[in-house]
């Protein structure tokens, strides 16, 4: 997949899903979101399975970013991120990394 095509699709998918996250927050308040995960056992596992997906995407990232050079603070303000509102964390930093010219897929310059 080219990197142009890569870049556009991280985007779009970044743009609805926090359009999406908005719109929630804003319909219900963003502490109710957390009350809701907790309410029931099926929430709950999607809940925890969120947490281990988002905590094993910034292994990774941290590990990408010590790869490439990237400073240490701008680890912390993804992971800030990735604790606040989930996958817009990691999707922000993939779409950073694609427009930089990194493909998704490797560790090389496209």
């Amino acid at each position: 997949m080219s990197r142009h095509v890569q870049l556009g699709l991280l985007t779009v998918t970044l743009l609805v899903f926090t359009a999406y996250t908005a719109w929630v927050v804003h319909a219900i308040g963003y502490l109710t979101v957390f009350k809701h995960a907790f309410s029931m056992p099926g929430s709950l596992q999607v809940y925890v399975d969120l947490a281990l997906c988002c905590t094993l995407a910034l292994a990774w990232i941290w590990q990408d970013m010590r790869r490439r050079g990237q400073p240490l603070v701008y680890f912390f303000a993804i992971s800030i991120l990735t604790l606040a509102l989930g996958s817009i964390g990691p999707l922000t930093y993939l779409i950073e990394r694609a427009s930089r010219g990194v493909n998704a897929a490797s560790h090389e310059i496209a």
